[in-house]
């Protein structure tokens, strides 16, 4: 983001330009305001607002919140004013430094666990040690208290590409800048789980309406509010006692991967229709609607096999079962799709490529996408109006050699 100060009003004003991921750095910073907002804190923060550039990027604007009376101090000029005691942490001794110059431990603390969750919920990853601190008194050199919770742009996901929400694990294994490098640690130091409210926090919906109101594209903004609302319920975890732990996630991951799961079983059936034309497209579509209903997806049977292809094949090959059992291929899984083969539409395809027509062509390309489609875990719904009982025995045999296919007629 480019930045630099307009000093033309009575009080400086920042401003961000952001051309890069739609702008979404510019958009993350009004959004962090509205949380703070929403939350009626009485934690300092600075608000921002947003605008578009003619050269279609968006900009984000604030107030300067120094002044000549009044500095600010970086974490790391802190950490680094006073030697911290080898037992406590770079966090623990940021606190103490404070409290002994002069800010109020609940006041301080308050602040820290305020900011830590809010970044955890906005998930941002850039609460390096200069991108927060304290205000100090130019004149006095004394400390006045936390500064503002400033520059929030490097959160919700505004670089990634991906439209895959994380998982758990995933979305608590992308690293930080700050005391720590994963969030779990910084949340092990909050002390008032409850300080964010969790009632007051914008909902999935809402987060992405927002982003898509921002000029966002529909499929990030799915993928941000996904994300969002995964932080929401490690938050509310949290909030009722639960540890949030990277290790426990990755554990559990790892033991749901490797241990048999209840999956959903998919039936695969193989339904003959033998009835008079009318009858059989009442049947046909009948069956077709309910197995969308259920789910399943309609694939093309022609690509199976292909009319040309059966063609060809009957031309040297006089046994359509050799024919066939050159296909050579092994069963898979039941999937929810299904296919339609209907013989008079077959006919149909070969009357376009070959006159006369080949009865045996015929009968291998039925046979062979019938044999294709349920081999691939297919539920196929065979019409045939004219066919004798052979036929029908033959059909019958090719789904039930193949096993774990409920046949009808």
């Amino acid at each position: 983001m480019e930045k630099y100060w307009n000093l033309q009003g009575s009080s400086p004003l920042l401003i961000k330009e952001s051309y890069k991921y739609y702008g979404q750095q510019s958009i993350n910073e009004v959004f962090a305001s509205m949380i703070h907002k929403l939350q009626d804190t009485d934690v300092p923060y600075v608000q921002y607002s947003a605008a578009i550039t003619e050269d279609h990027g968006i900009l984000s604007r604030c107030n300067a919140f120094t002044s000549e009376e009044i500095e600010l101090i970086s974490a790391y000029e802190i950490i680094q004013s006073s030697k911290i005691n080898n037992e406590s942490s770079l966090y623990d001794g940021y606190i103490q430094i404070c409290i002994q110059n002069g800010i109020d431990q609940e006041v301080i603390q308050n602040f820290m666990d305020y900011q830590t969750l809010t970044d955890f919920v906005i998930s941002n990853t850039d609460e390096h040690l200069q991108n927060f601190g304290v205000l100090r008194d130019t004149s006095t050199m004394k400390l006045i208290g936390p500064a503002p919770i400033f520059d929030s742009g490097n959160s919700m996901f505004f670089s990634e590409t991906r439209t895959q929400p994380y998982t758990r694990a995933q979305i608590l294994e992308r690293k930080i800048t700050g005391f720590y490098e994963y969030e779990d640690k910084m949340l092990r130091k909050v002390q008032n789980r409850k300080i964010v409210k969790l009632d007051l926090l914008p909902s999935k919906q809402d987060v992405k309406e927002r982003y898509v109101q921002s000029g966002i594209p529909e499929e990030k903004a799915e993928f941000i509010s996904s994300n969002y609302e995964t932080k929401l319920s490690l938050l509310n975890e949290f909030q009722h006692g639960k540890i949030i732990s990277l290790y426990h996630e990755k554990k559990k991951e790892k033991n749901s991967l490797s241990s048999p799961k209840d999956k959903e079983v998919f039936k695969q059936q193989f339904i003959m229709i033998c009835d008079t034309d009318m009858e059989a497209k009442q049947k046909i579509d009948k069956i077709c609607s309910s197995l969308r209903d259920e789910g399943y997806t309609e694939k093309d049977s022609h690509l199976l096999y292909t009319a040309s292809q059966g063609v060809f094949d009957s031309g040297f090959l006089v046994d359509t079962v050799a024919a066939i059992e050159n296909l050579q291929l092994t069963k898979c899984k039941p999937s929810k799709k299904f296919v339609q083969i209907v013989l008079d539409d077959i006919r149909d395809e070969l009357e376009k490529i070959q006159n006369p027509v080949n009865l045996v062509a015929i009968d291998l390309i039925a046979e062979s996408r019938l044999k294709i489609a349920l081999l691939k875990g297919m539920t196929v719904v065979f019409h045939c109006s004219v066919i004798d009982k052979n036929a029908k025995i033959r059909y019958l045999k090719i789904a039930r050699e193949i096993g774990n296919i409920e046949c009808s007629l």
